[in-house]
């Protein structure tokens, strides 16, 4: 493998730049790999075709569910009921969207 191949840091990689002859690929600069591509162990940036992982799929979940419960919370502090909504009253009355 030749040294000026690898890119330093975690997140890059070379793209592969399309060229005429095929018997020998030309790498572009190291920079961030574009969306839906990751540098693998020689700093390449390669498609992704694997599936997500189990954490994967938390974290998006995480992170569609973040929102809507900032929203709700937000909902009840700014409605001007300065009341104490207990955790079981809240869950029932917003668990219609659910539904």
């Amino acid at each position: 493998m030749d040294v000026d191949l690898i890119c330093p840091g975690l997140y890059c990689g070379k793209q592969i730049k399309e060229s005429g002859n095929d018997s020998q690929l030309q790498y572009g600069d190291c920079g961030v790999c574009p969306r839906g591509e990751r540098s693998d162990a020689l700093k390449i940036c390669r498609k992704c075709e694997e599936l997500p992982e189990l954490y994967d799929w938390l974290y998006l979940g995480f992170m569609a569910v973040l929102p809507l419960v900032l929203h709700w919370f937000f909902i009840e502090w700014y409605s001007g009921k300065k009341r104490f909504v207990s955790l079981r009253t809240w869950n029932v009355n917003h668990s219609v969207i659910y539904y």
